[in-house]
């Protein structure tokens, strides 16, 4: 999915102030280019002010460091999941 670029920058200004502008920016990039998807979820992630999300996000940037074969990144966004919930059913079956 390629955004247009009026579409990209209408995202962009809403970064500014809602962090789910670049949630949503990661999930447009994560199949055409995962790295962008990375810069996405991880300004997402640090920009948060609900920590109902984190786990959210940090699944997703496990799946794009995977696609970007960075294991270890990937291992350890699932194990900061895993510490904050050690019984996150999703996590633990998907």
């Amino acid at each position: 999915l390629r955004l247009p670029a009026a579409a990209n920058q209408v995202y962009q200004l809403g970064c500014r102030f809602n962090p789910l502008f670049f949630h949503i920016l990661g999930d447009a990039y994560i199949d055409t280019d995962a790295n962008k998807a990375l810069s996405y979820y991880q300004q997402a992630l640090n920009q948060t002010r609900q920590p109902e999300q984190e786990p959210n996000l940090l699944k997703k940037l496990a799946k794009a460091y995977s696609k970007e074969q960075k294991w270890t990144e990937a291992a350890e966004c699932l194990n900061s999941i895993f510490d904050k919930n050690p019984n996150d059913f999703d996590t633990l079956y998907h």
